[in-house]
């Protein structure tokens, strides 16, 4: 995951909790995951609450363990106190990011970026990325052209007899996954251009 805010990137969330000192368990978007830990000011907000204030944690102890992180943030005494973070989703900002080397993308600079193959074909626009552990996968957002895949859509819809606007609004949507994976799948990334060149075929793995 690799949503912005502003001029911050988030990179975690607070799932759970450990013990009964305070201590909360972290779920880290980074790679590697206790990479979160380099990050020595954090912003913290409630995703449930659009307008939630950020809280600024700089004077907060980490923990690596077998089963995962944990975190201890600044005035936290008791599993009490720690119980209000639950949810809270995790940010940095962006001048914390160190710079990479030439061809070298953080996730963040991928999404919005429109993709195309080398024939020419529109897949649509980066929407997210997802880990899978061997390599890194574009989610890619687009529109539905196939005339049997909408027929097929409409159809169903009809059978669950569901007027719902936002599911008429996702019939057209097209969901790509292509793996990003340098030269043999992702040829290039043109930042200006907002444009990733891809050898993928728009008909791999259709409906």
């Amino acid at each position: 995951m690799s949503t912005t805010e502003g001029d911050r990137i988030l990179v975690g969330k607070v799932v759970g909790f450990f013990g009964l000192k305070g201590w909360v368990n972290i779920l880290s978007h980074t790679e590697p995951k206790d990479n979160i830990f380099s990050y020595k000011t954090w912003w913290l907000k409630d995703s449930s609450k659009k307008s939630s204030a950020w809280i600024k944690q700089e004077a907060f102890k980490t923990k690596l363990q077998t089963k995962g992180l944990l975190a201890l943030f600044d005035g936290i005494q008791d599993r009490t106190q720690a119980e209000v973070f639950k949810g809270y989703e995790i940010y940095i900002d962006n001048d914390q990011l160190e710079s990479l080397p030439e061809g070298e993308f953080y996730w963040k600079d991928l999404i919005g970026l429109s993709v195309v193959n080398d024939s020419g074909f529109q897949f649509g626009q980066v929407v997210d990325m997802l880990a899978t552990g061997a390599n890194d996968v574009l989610i890619v957002h687009g529109k539905e052209t196939d005339a049997k895949v909408l027929a097929k859509r409409e159809k169903d819809l009809l059978k669950k007899k569901s007027d719902s606007n936002n599911t008429k609004a996702k019939l057209d949507l097209k969901e790509t996954l292509i793996p990003y994976i340098w030269d043999q799948v992702i040829k290039q990334v043109d930042l200006e251009k907002k444009q990733i060149l891809v050898a993928w075929d728009e008909d791999y793995l259709a409906d």
